[in-house]
């Protein structure tokens, strides 16, 4: 059957912003990069050699947890968020707090591995069962795994698998959701999609994908919801009205208050110990604190960088790690100063991201120096341009002709769930390059006023920041390459888009994506953000939050995965 081709243009640049800065405000990521099937580096060989195994099988020690004996099934885990869930269905939400909760329902074809604390996890199966790619890398076959129910009671087949992918990216399709816009990143290069029979399912692209298993993989962007349950309840109904295959099943949402689930008794695989979960959204950072402390929850999320050593001197477990956030800030080279790379590159050199790392977020947080962060096949942790030398930045700045600095303004929010600290920060870089003779004033607004001014003004800010961020090498693709941004666009930073492209930074990122070999991929990514951040200095990271969650001690199996979403089928609690 052929099916339409994507149109790269069908992502603006105004779609990437609001992706962008929807998913900071509760917590964000997409995929991570493909890791090779049967732990093969090339597409010719990527055959997954695991059938029937669940995912996780052999997790790693996570971080703080205390000794276990053996998990015993029971109980109900009550786990306090920073933030609210957007929506409940898998194609549509842009929040943290959402795609942690959606994973918990919705399953993909395949999915990263979430036993694994560090590193690259690989990508391990989930719906499929096997997948193969042709050795050119244009075709992917699909092996599905059959037994499997949906919530509902319907059949998990390629018939369904066929109406979710329609849903995203079909226009002409009954299943077809505007709204679902994951597909747009996932399915852009498809050229024919069929299901040969109902076990097995096939999509071929017009070029190379490398990222292909992780957009489809990560989080939930491809998780499979009943076909029936679409029909029956309509495509603006899903989120209210949820139905997957997951270890857990959708009960109830009294939203702003709770969202409660329960243990799939007919999961194909192992079933989670848990009876039932439940997620408060508590917004406010003290309140969440008085829960944990009065055991009103027994999981927090979010935790106060200051309170994290007192709550662990109670008695409560921490558990912390590297995970795909950055919290970056994109000058503005429409702005007098902005314009000229030497106090862009000044800039970059005065702020002290060690500083803001150990004082603001008492180690909570590790410095970020470029735009892939850990996850992302590509990311190195000793790749560190511009260390804090205020010298250095005087000495640029005189050289472009501000021997005694100026003043411009600096564009943020005060706070943000997914991105913590936010005006701590922001106020922290102000008194920074004060020091060099820049005098920044903030101009710190709350969230929903700060997305109208990057999207409808061009102000005068020299920088606006934002945090979110994957365990993939594309997310420099969805930041730098030009033709995921317009010249239309209000908010646009005027580095790069279609109308005026950096041609060397793309060329750079699409043989990235392209190549069909993980080396060759990655040393192309690590120059694109070497361009970017070194050479252009067209953005300045700050810190990857290492995304620090408290619990009760009778609390085990929780493991911190390299990702925003873990696997809460481990979780019990021993009482």
């Amino acid at each position: 059957m052929e099916l339409h081709t994507l149109s790269s243009h069908r992502i603006t640049r105004r779609t990437m912003l609001r992706l962008g800065a929807l998913a900071s405000i509760s917590s964000v990521v997409l995929p991570g990069l493909l890791a090779a099937c049967g732990g093969d580096d090339d597409f010719g060989n990527n055959t997954n050699t695991n059938p029937g195994s669940t995912p996780a099988a052999e997790a790693t020690a996570p971080q703080g947890e205390a000794e276990a004996g053996d998990p015993k099934s029971g109980g109900t885990l009550v786990w306090g968020m920073g933030g609210d869930a957007d929506a409940l269905d898998p194609h549509t939400t842009n929040a943290w707090a959402a795609w942690r909760q959606s994973t918990m329902m919705y399953e993909s074809l395949v999915r990263k591995d979430l036993s694994v604390t560090e590193g690259t996890p690989e990508i391990v199966p989930l719906l499929a069962e096997s997948w193969e790619a042709t050795e050119d890398g244009l075709t992917w076959t699909f092996k599905l795994r059959e037994g499997v129910k949906f919530h509902d009671g319907t059949d998990f087949d390629s018939a369904a698998v066929m109406a979710n992918y329609e849903r995203m990216s079909v226009a002409d399709s009954k299943f077809y959701y505007e709204t679902a816009w994951h597909g747009q990143f996932a399915f852009q290069y498809a050229t024919e999609v069929t299901a040969p029979d109902a076990f097995t399912w096939t999509i071929t692209h017009d070029r190379p994908v490398a990222e292909f298993l992780s957009t489809i993989g990560d989080y939930y962007w491809f998780g499979i919801a009943s076909p029936t349950q679409i029909e029956k309840v309509g495509n603006e109904n899903l989120a209210a009205n949820p139905s997957g295959t997951g270890p857990f099943r959708f009960v109830e949402r009294v939203e702003g208050q709770r969202t409660k689930f329960e243990r799939n008794e007919d999961y194909w695989g192992e079933k989670a110990y848990l009876d039932e979960v439940i997620i408060r959204p508590i917004l406010e950072d003290q309140a969440r604190v008085v829960a944990l402390q009065t055991g009103e929850i027994d999981l927090m999320s979010d935790p106060p960088p200051d309170v994290i050593q007192s709550l662990i001197d109670e008695g409560f477990t921490l558990s912390d790690g590297m995970t795909p956030q950055v919290a970056y800030y994109r000058f503005q080279f429409r702005n007098e100063y902005g314009k000229d790379v030497r106090i862009r590159q000044a800039i970059s050199y005065a702020i002290n991201r060690e500083a803001i790392a150990r004082d603001l977020f008492r180690d909570s947080a590790i410095p970020a120096y470029g735009l892939l962060s850990p996850g992302a096949p590509a990311y190195d942790p000793d790749w560190k341009p511009f260390p804090y030398d205020p010298d250095k930045a005087r000495e640029l700045l005189a050289e472009a002709g501000y021997p005694d600095g100026f003043k411009t303004k600096l564009l943020g929010v005060p706070t943000a769930s997914g991105w913590p600290q936010a005006g701590a920060v922001a106020q922290f870089i102000k008194d920074n390059l004060a020091e060099v003779g820049i005098d920044l004033e903030l101009e710190l607004t709350e969230w929903v006023t700060y997305l109208g001014i990057i999207f409808r003004e061009r102000t005068d800010m020299i920088m606006w920041g934002t945090a979110w961020g994957m365990p993939t090498n594309f997310f420099v693709n969805i930041q730098a390459e030009s033709r995921y941004r317009s010249e239309q666009d209000a908010g646009d930073a005027g580095y790069t888009n279609r109308e005026n492209p950096n041609v060397e930074l793309d060329e750079f990122l699409v043989a990235g994506s392209e190549a069909t070999d993980t080396a060759t991929s990655n040393e192309l990514y690590r120059k694109a953000n070497e361009k970017a951040m070194v050479e252009d200095c067209a953005f300045v990271a700050i810190t990857h939050d290492k995304l620090p969650h408290l619990m009760k001690p009778s609390l085990k199996g929780f493991v911190h995965s390299v990702n925003v979403n873990y696997d809460l089928t481990k979780l019990w609690i021993d009482e």
